[in-house]
């Protein structure tokens, strides 16, 4: 709720017209005279601007229109049911709201912990990969070199030890001239051990000859391939490490954003209860509506329990009770005499015996609503510096202009009295 104070006169520029407006002015000599309406020339006002609250107002309770109040006392009393509603629900969102950050911090830190396993996981797999491939490349292939050749060494000799074996058992058994059965039995063995002996001779060498050329390069392909898997395997791992790593951190940011917003929502909401009391910002008479609703052609409000109160508009004005300024319309062709800082005489119609004088200021522009009439009327306002008992905002006036060098001296005093 906001308090605006209105001390300095308002020139305004608003779409009205003056009861009597479309007549004639009453002319006497070299003066004319014009209807106008007194409005609070001292004044605060007071509007409802809430932050963030979103719901309806009710008048509860009011002051009555034209009271006297003094600074701080309650004028009107709002329904803050919807409102402590409203802040229930955003208490209760805010802790979502921080539940839902906390649990983003902790699974944030989990998934670095879990990315960190995975990471070393795959280097440690890169590195036994590497490592197998170095034993193979320094020390198993050559293992497997020379096992191959010794296992043929095995069988070239094992053969020549069958053939040595038989030459000498073909040379025992023909010095001894009687052969019998047994003889040629073991005779036709070691002739069947060595054939056979040849055969797989020759066999280990087709495989021998097969590992060097087919096996052994294979099974080194494959290490080197399972290498530069695992490599290609821990880049893709950090690619994707790092792409989540983003992906958290902008969740985390989103969730911290929305509970500060939450929190402000909340503290706004908060900072809103002063909405639903209304207290007098000065001394002074209690007007229902702005200053400009008391003007010729507007419509004050009254407003009382059970009411609405509308936002961003003044709802209240609270103006000095003897403090008034005089608004009026005036016809183009009178506005094309009035000289600049032109002084003009002011009476009462509920004191028609006393008269004031003042200032004039006339608006540059002519008013809107204007147009469609014989000529444009432009919006004036006289500001009356003496206090004046008696009246009250919207009653009516009649301004004099042109008034005598006696009516300017006297608006030269009162402006120097004040």
């Amino acid at each position: 709720m906001r308090a605006r104070n209105g001390l300095l006169p308002l020139f305004l520029c608003l779409p009205f017209v003056a009861p009597g407006a479309g007549d004639p002015p009453e002319t006497r000599g070299d003066q004319q005279s014009f209807p106008g309406t007194f409005v609070p020339a001292e004044h605060e006002v007071l509007e409802l601007w809430p932050s963030a609250y979103a719901g309806g107002l009710m008048f509860l309770d009011v002051r009555a229109h034209g009271s006297y109040v003094n600074e701080g006392d309650v004028i009107a009393l709002l329904d803050r049911e919807s409102w402590e509603e409203q802040v229930h629900a955003a208490e209760f969102e805010l802790h979502s709201s921080e539940l839902r950050f906390e649990n983003a911090v902790e699974e944030a830190e989990l998934a670095g912990r879990e990315a960190a396993q995975a990471l070393q996981r795959a280097q440690t797999e890169l590195a036994r990969a590497e490592r197998s491939l170095e034993g193979w490349s320094k020390f198993e292939l050559k293992f497997s070199l020379r096992s191959a050749e010794l296992q043929a060494a095995y069988a070239k000799h094992s053969i020549d030890d069958q053939v040595d074996e038989l030459k000498q058992l073909e040379a025992m058994y023909s010095a001894d001239e009687l052969t019998d059965a047994t003889e040629e039995i073991v005779l036709m063995r070691s002739r069947r051990s060595l054939a056979s002996s040849r055969r797989s001779s020759e066999l280990a060498e087709d495989q021998r000859a097969y590992r060097e050329e087919f096996d052994l390069p294979e099974r080194g392909a494959r290490l080197e391939e399972a290498v530069a898997g695992q490599k290609l395997s821990l880049k893709h791992l950090r690619a994707r490490q790092e792409m989540q790593a983003r992906t958290r951190d902008d969740d985390l940011q989103r969730k911290e954003d929305a509970l500060e917003k939450q929190a402000g929502k909340l503290q706004e909401l908060i900072d809103d209860e002063g909405l639903f009391v209304f207290r007098a910002p000065r001394g002074g008479v209690l007007l229902h509506g702005a200053p400009e609703d008391y003007e010729p052609g507007r419509s004050a409000p009254r407003h009382e329990r059970g009411g609405t109160a509308a936002t961003r508009k003044v709802l209240f004005t609270v103006a000095a009770p003897d403090r008034f300024a005089v608004v009026l319309s005036v016809p183009e062709s009178a506005v094309r005499g009035i000289a600049p800082n032109s002084a003009a005489r002011v009476t009462a119609d509920v004191l028609s015996e006393r008269e004031l004088v003042g200032p004039l200021s006339v608006e540059r522009y002519p008013l809107p609503g204007s147009a469609s009439g014989p000529e444009n009327r432009y919006a004036a306002r006289v500001q009356l510096g003496q206090p004046l008992a008696g009246v009250v905002a919207g009653m009516r006036a009649t301004v004099h202009l042109g008034a005598n060098d006696a009516a300017a001296e006297a608006v030269s005093k009162s402006g120097e009295a004040q």
